[in-house]
Parts: structure tokens; sequence; C-alpha cells
């Protein structure tokens, strides 16, 4: 009885980590499509850079990387 209770119970752990991974996906798309529409779309760098690191890596080859690289 016991092994069946800790088997409820690592599952409901997992089932309860699968929910809260699909809600920062959501939440991760949002930010990358708000971020998209700032940067790219609207062209407002103050927008998007809200949005930045302390990284920025630009992976267009003819564009700089970090936040000016951006600006630019």
């Amino acid at each position: 009885m016991r092994k069946l209770g800790c088997l409820l119970l690592a599952f409901a752990a997992l089932s309860f980590s699968g929910a809260a991974r699909a809600t920062d996906l959501e939440a991760n798309k949002k930010t990358v499509i708000a971020f998209h529409n700032a940067a790219i779309n609207d062209k407002d760098f103050d927008k998007a850079s809200k949005y930045l690191g302390g990284k920025y890596v630009q992976h267009n080859p003819v564009a700089a990387d970090g936040p000016e690289g951006l600006k630019g």
C-alpha cells in the first residue's frame, strides 16, 4: 500500500511539472513574438531592448553582436 501511495505522489508531481512546463512554453512563445514584432516589424529599438539580456548574439552575419548591433 505504501508503494502505491509513493507512485501516486510521483505521478502527481510529474503531472504538475508537465503543466508548469507547458505554461512556461506559452509564456516564452509570447515573449519571443513580442521581441520579434518590436525589433523586426516595428523597428522600435527602445521597445525591443527590454527583452535583451546581458548578451545579445546577432545571427545575421552582416550585423554586429550586442544591443548596438540590433539598434543599427
